[in-house]
């Protein structure tokens, strides 16, 4: 899990998820990215020096790239996601009126009797 942070910074406020507990983003949790801001020089060490900061799109809230702890402790907590694989134009419009990829079974005669 990564704490969402109140700003760029290890040392931000984490952000409530309003009932007292810290918003997590979960392993593998995928998520937009609207800025990111390298380290304000006031890093102690090579780590803090090279940590990057993550605005999450839509929020106010922050996420770092490198661990800041433990085991994690400058090893990448978040990276950037592959992209996702393209579609044809049919499947697209198939997903656009049939978006559950649901079957009918029978036919609509069937349906009304």
């Amino acid at each position: 899990k990564i704490r969402l942070r109140s700003g760029p910074s290890v040392d931000a406020e984490p952000v409530d998820d309003g009932e007292g507990y810290p918003k997590t983003l979960l392993t593998g949790e995928r998520f937009l990215v609207a800025e990111v801001r390298g380290a304000d020089g006031g890093g102690v060490d090579a780590i803090d020096a090279k940590r990057r900061f993550l605005r999450i799109a839509g929020t106010d809230s922050w996420v770092f790239d490198l661990g800041t702890a433990g085991s994690w402790l400058g090893k990448a907590v978040a990276e950037k996601a592959p992209p996702a694989p393209k579609k044809a134009p049919k499947e697209i419009v198939s997903n656009i009126f049939n978006p559950f990829g649901t079957k009918t079974i029978g036919s609509v005669d069937d349906m009304l009797s």
